[in-house]
């Protein structure tokens, strides 16, 4: 017997209720510990505790993914080779960036994230399901308890002051207590939403219980930018559960259809009456400028009327411009720009032609392509291709939870594409 196969016996040897507790606690703690400028945590025990929440899920999940993660990666050249490279690429692109050592954090993140990721499949894609279901419940534990916190602080912050603690420098204020940053708050909730979508799949009950309690905590977070991707990503929650749904219990399509049209009427009903002000208020600044007679013009009206966003962009452009090939180094045009402290591109396709240049785009393309023929499925396709659309008007890629959804998205890409290699009989999902 193989070195191998002896460690897989072991590992299955291993009392199941064990290896499940292992996988709830630790998903739970790697999405808590990591919610760092909602700051549930961070700071307030260890500032490094993102970073341990990342390595203590790899560690936990090395043994009993280890085996199954070279096997595939041993049989898939493609994939091993592309990924090779590309991190050559960022090692290269982080050496010679205008701030080296901020970019070998953001490596070590990105290189965290591909490795969780790839144990997230092989656990998606062990034991019929029986994982996926403990990660569901990991994650649906750690969103309860993100809107919970977010609620409480909101209405009765006096419950959360153990969460307070004095820091010498003054200037460091906002690293204190329960500090919560709206648009990562906002964001943290519509990537969970996403990614709890696809794993509740057959149980629509859920979905519709998720979406009003996503739905008010970006509500009362005020952030444009997760209101508008919590709309894109509950169409995709709610009709993909209604058609995995329909299939399960054998529904006429016709009755799927009328199920969605009312679920969509309904919500613009709802929609309508709840835009948050913000929003609401951009809306109305947009649709007034807009003139059919002359779409050039109203674009460009719009365009101004974005104020300092128009100017970062700008900046972004011109920045981009003068380092077109490679960019300016993964992670540093927060510090490069000259607008704050902490500001961000807003646009995440637009952060990574700015950091990574021309080089960074073809790459991630050329990943999202090999994906999609890896995959073939419709529903990885579309989860590949949404996960940008939510980041249209902000760039979370600097912030800790971001590398920790980008674990479990890249996770079910890897599941569709092991699963397509490995049981090319099963039928493709959607």
């Amino acid at each position: 017997m193989s070195r191998g196969s002896l460690i897989l016996a072991r590992i299955n040897a291993w009392n199941p209720i064990f290896i499940h507790a292992l996988i709830f606690a630790c998903i739970s703690f790697y999405i808590l510990s990591s919610s760092a400028n909602i700051l549930l945590f961070h700071f307030v025990i260890d500032i490094n505790l993102a970073k341990i929440g990342m390595l203590v899920t790899f560690l936990a999940f090395f043994p009993f993914t280890f085996y199954e993660i070279k096997k595939y990666l041993l049989t898939e050249k493609t994939i091993s080779v592309f990924l090779l490279f590309w991190l050559l690429y960022l090692i290269i692109n982080s050496y010679f960036s205008f701030f080296p050592g901020i970019s070998l954090k953001f490596l070590l993140r990105i290189i965290g994230c591909w490795l969780i990721a790839f144990q997230i499949a092989v656990l998606l894609f062990k034991h019929d399901g029986n994982y996926q279901n403990t990660i569901m419940y990991a994650l649906l534990f750690s969103f309860l308890v993100i809107t919970l916190i977010w609620n409480l602080h909101l209405r009765m912050p006096e419950i959360l002051v153990w969460f307070k603690q004095r820091m010498p420098n003054r200037m460091d204020w906002h690293l204190t207590g329960l500090y919560i940053n709206p648009n990562e708050l906002g964001y943290a909730l519509v990537i969970h939403s996403f990614v709890l979508f696809w794993f509740i799949k057959h149980r629509i009950y859920l979905t519709l219980s998720i979406i009003p309690l996503a739905f008010w905590g970006v509500y009362l977070s005020g952030s444009r930018n997760s209101f508008i991707a919590l709309l894109i990503v509950s169409a995709f929650g709610i009709i993909y559960s209604l058609l995995e749904f329909s299939k399960k219990y054998k529904l006429n399509k016709k009755y799927s259809l009328l199920y969605i049209l009312i679920i969509f009427f309904i919500s613009l009903i709802l929609i309508k009456q709840y835009i948050p002000n913000r929003a609401g208020t951009t809306i109305n600044q947009f649709s007034n400028q807009i003139n059919f007679s002359n779409p050039s013009a109203s674009i460009q009206k719009i365009y101004s009327s974005l104020g300092i966003r128009a100017q970062i962009y700008d900046f972004a452009i011109k920045t981009w411009k003068k380092n077109p090939w490679f960019g300016i180094g993964i992670g540093s045009f927060s510090k490069h720009q000259t607008f704050g402290i902490g500001f961000n591109t807003h646009n995440f396709l637009l952060s990574i032609l700015v950091e990574h240049g021309l080089v960074g785009i073809f790459f991630v393309s050329l990943f999202a392509l090999i994906l999609i023929l890896k995959m073939k499925s419709w529903t990885g396709s579309i989860v590949l291709i949404i996960l940008p659309l939510t980041l249209l008007f902000d760039d979370l890629s600097w912030s800790y939870i971001f590398p920790v959804y980008l674990s479990f998205l890249i996770g079910i890409l890897f599941y569709y594409a092991i699963r397509n290699k490995f049981r090319k009989s099963e039928t493709n999902n959607f």
